[in-house]
């Protein structure tokens, strides 16, 4: 690796021309935490500002990872996302009889009961997801 000094003898050695160096002062030094690139030294950092109604965030985890992250303004429309995610999984992830009890419940329009039924299961032939909501 060569570095800015090596760089400028073998451009000048090579071109004829000299370059001239960077000042100690218009170096842009990225210190951690700092929230501003190299190539915009003025730029400032960006302020999160929190929106004006709640958030509601779900997330899906297994042992081993995230299956679902949902967010919606309100607790209905997440509901219904989450009630997806268990329509499109229950087959899969849970024995037949705990399946056909959650698609009952999606049919009979129970989405909660159908949630709370797809995360209640006592056993399972995966490992077993579990649910978190908050709200932001």
């Amino acid at each position: 690796m060569t570095s800015i000094h090596e760089y400028e003898h073998e451009h000048e050695r090579d071109h004829g021309e000299r370059r001239e160096s960077f000042a100690r002062s218009d170096r842009v030094r990225l210190d951690l935490g700092q929230r501003r690139a190299v190539a915009w030294p003025t730029l400032e950092p960006s302020t999160a500002h929190r929106p004006a109604t709640p958030q509601h965030v779900a997330v899906v985890h297994t042992v081993d990872s995230i299956r679902l992250i949902a967010v919606a303004r309100d607790e209905p429309a997440l509901l219904r996302q989450v009630a997806a995610y268990v329509a499109a999984n229950a087959c899969d992830r849970l024995w037949m009889q705990d399946a056909a009890r959650v698609h009952a419940l999606l049919s009979a329009r129970d989405l909660e009961g159908a949630v709370r039924a797809y995360f209640a299961a006592d056993d399972t032939p995966w490992d077993r997801d579990w649910l978190v909501i908050e709200s932001i």
